[in-house]
């Protein structure tokens, strides 16, 4: 029983797409595309009904965008505190292999901009709760693969809303909605597809405009062309990854040793050759069924399946989510942006009253009778002016023909107000002034750096989600690393010290036995404050010193090629000289020989003495030569180490090494 049909794959997803469909609608519309439009300000700011009442009235839109900052901010907290992933062996032994995998995924990882792309899809949690990246193999650049891995909008995924784990581990599937045009779909599929504008109903309007292709004039704002991607011959293909629960076997050995995993198609073909041939199983060896999460993958544009599949990555999936907090009564993720629109609103109105009220009142003048004055072209030219001598009929000012209006009173309560609305978001959020570098206030660094530390410990929860996000990406990467990138090649990237080490790498089962996935910094920002802290440390313990400079020179804020410079002087410096090696185990050689000498004469010496009962013997002068016995096997063996290792020191460094890949 392996993968569904493509009847029923088309069946089964008729069912799972509309429940997620109507959930995932109105994230879209209430929480997404609301946080997106707030963090970029202006009119996205705004009601369509308060823009409408506002523009009708003649009144100013005043907007004052506080969210964007703080959405910056954040992320910036994030690109200076990056983490890297790392991958740490659990014995000495593994050690090798975890070198592999960090030589290796790093040359895989500079060559994608992955840092950026996670800082990217980072932002999309801070603002609607929910970043997407895809990860693949592309072969277009690099004709023996090259890992990609691309933030993708999460306006074109739906998932299963059943899913309630941070960072959707237990969703049973996945689907990213994309517009492809023709040229692609021949590319990706080779055949004539008849087009399909649809997804099981997921239309072009439902995605985002990074999701579409924008291959057409009419997708671009302004044009009046009829937007049916169906009549232009684009279609709406979704991605789909899906996971079931198969029967496998695992052998077991008379020795209670297991075997690797064997799927139900592989292990029908076993036994009927078994059976063919005659082959009975040893004593104690029997199969035993097991159940194993199997990972799969499709393209479907409308209901036709385009492509079905084994997943690329047999351990999950390769589009990975990273999640915010999760609303238990809508069953959607949100970010920091939407406890922040209302306190914006309420900033933006609350100005635009201010305004409005300003201009609407009275800011001075006068009011008088139509025959208060003598000479009205003279008063209305002369008014305004501070030195005026104007002229008005006799009895107009004792008559109170002539009235001067006061200026109108702003309530007193307003300034009030409009410095309420103004630290709102930072109430509500709880990200003070001094995590934003806006603090206008002298006040001692250690006050400041606590009262970033404050909101550091409210965003704790999504760089949480996002640590874990990492460490699933590493896990992907390890996969892809072991399926698409040769022994070869892999030689290549690191090296001839590590390249015996390579078969080991490719074995299945390596990344759930021999290597630990954790993460090291890599930000300036981070290394300068771990750095600070060990120099605090060695100051104290300088007998620590020589053991722990070289961690010491990882983790300062230099520049990573002159730390890296830095190390391999202090390596190089701190390897002897095999040649000199040589020379050290030939010296003790000789003192070995002098030795041994005069061990020899002093047990003759002790001998005849004893025989003749001219000396006593006791217990200490015994003791006394089993030590120089010692000493003399001691020399013997640290002579021939040292031979040994210098000679084969010495050999490698005469052969030529192989060039690491570019």
């Amino acid at each position: 029983m392996p993968q569904y049909t493509d009847e029923k794959l088309i069946a089964w997803l008729k069912l799972e797409v509309p429940r997620a469909r109507n959930v995932i609608h109105k994230w879209r519309r209430d929480v997404a595309r609301p946080a997106y439009q707030f963090t970029a300000g202006g009119k996205g700011q705004w009601e369509k009904e308060d823009i409408d009442i506002l523009s009708d009235a003649d009144r100013t839109q005043v907007t004052f965008n506080r969210i964007g900052p703080m959405v910056q901010a954040i992320n910036g907290v994030e690109i200076n505190n990056r983490l890297e992933v790392d991958f740490v062996p659990p014995e000495p032994n593994d050690k090798p292999v975890t070198e592999i995998a960090k030589m290796s995924g790093k040359w895989a990882l500079g060559r994608t901009d992955a840092e950026d792309q996670d800082s990217h899809a980072f932002r999309d949690l801070i603002i609607c709760g929910m970043g997407w990246t895809e990860h693949y193999m592309a072969y277009e650049e690099d004709p023996d693969g090259k890992y990609m891995m691309k933030r993708r909008s999460p306006f074109n995924y739906l998932w299963d809303v059943r899913a309630v784990e941070q960072n959707l581990p237990d969703a049973r599937w996945i689907a990213y909605v994309m517009e492809v045009d023709d040229e692609t779909m021949e590319y990706m599929f080779g055949e004539e597809v008849e087009a399909q504008g649809n997804f099981l109903g997921e239309t072009p309007d439902d995605l985002s405009e990074a999701g579409k292709s924008k291959q057409y004039p009419l997708d671009y704002e302004g044009h009046t062309a009829v937007a049916d991607p169906a009549k232009r011959g684009a279609k709406v293909v979704a991605d789909v990854e899906y996971w079931r629960i198969v029967p496998a076997y695992r052998m077991i050995e008379p020795d209670g040793s297991l075997g690797e995993i064997i799927q139900q198609n592989f292990f029908d073909q076993i036994r009927q050759a078994f059976n063919i041939q005659g082959i009975e199983p040893q004593e104690g060896q029997h199969f035993v069924r097991i159940p194993h999460k199997a990972y799969y993958r499709a393209f479907i544009t409308g209901e036709k399946v385009l492509e079905h599949g084994p997943s690329p990555c047999d351990s999950g999936f390769t589009h990975l989510a990273v999640t915010g907090t999760y609303d238990e009564i809508k069953g959607t993720w949100y970010g920091v942006v939407a406890d922040l629109m209302d306190p914006q609103r309420w900033i933006n109105k609350i100005y635009s009253e201010s305004v409005d009220a300003y201009r609407s009142s009275i800011k001075g003048g006068v009011i008088r009778e139509q025959n208060a004055v003598v000479n009205e072209e003279e008063w209305k030219e002369n008014i305004a002016k501070p030195n005026a001598d104007l002229v008005v009929q006799d009895g107009a000012i004792s008559g109170n023909k002539i009235l001067v209006l006061q200026p109108t009173q702003m309530s007193s309560h307003l300034p009030q107000l409009l410095s309420i609305a103004m630290t709102m978001p930072q109430m509500v959020s709880g990200l003070n002034m001094e995590f934003m570098g806006l603090a206008d206030r002298e006040q001692a660094g250690v006050l400041e750096r606590e009262r970033k530390m404050a909101s550091m410990t409210i965003l704790a929860p999504l760089f949480g989600a996002f640590r874990k996000y990492r460490k699933s990406h590493a896990r992907l990467l390890f996969k892809y690393l072991q399926k698409y990138f040769t022994a070869e090649r892999l030689a290549r990237i690191v090296g001839d010290e590590l390249a015996p080490a390579v078969p080991m790498f490719k074995e299945t089962d390596v990344l759930r036995y021999d290597v630990m996935v954790d993460e090291s910094p890599y930000s300036t920002s981070v290394k300068q404050h771990v750095f600070q802290l060990m120099n605090e440390m060695l100051q104290r313990n300088p007998e620590l010193q020589a053991m722990l400079l070289p961690v010491w020179i990882e983790y300062s804020p230099m520049p990573s090629a002159i730390s890296m410079k830095v190390k391999e002087a202090m390596e190089a410096r701190q390897q002897p000289d095999p040649k000199q090696e040589l020379m050290m185990a030939a010296q003790l050689g000789e003192l070995a020989s002098k030795i041994k000498l005069n061990l020899a004469k002093a047990e003759e010496a002790f001998a005849k003495a004893e025989a003749e009962g001219d000396m006593l013997v006791n217990e200490e002068t015994r003791t006394m030569l089993d030590a120089i016995r010692s000493s003399q096997d001691l020399v013997m063996q640290t002579q021939e180490m040292q031979m040994r290792a210098a000679t084969e020191r010495y050999k490698a460094d005469q052969k030529p090494k192989t060039t690491k890949a570019a």
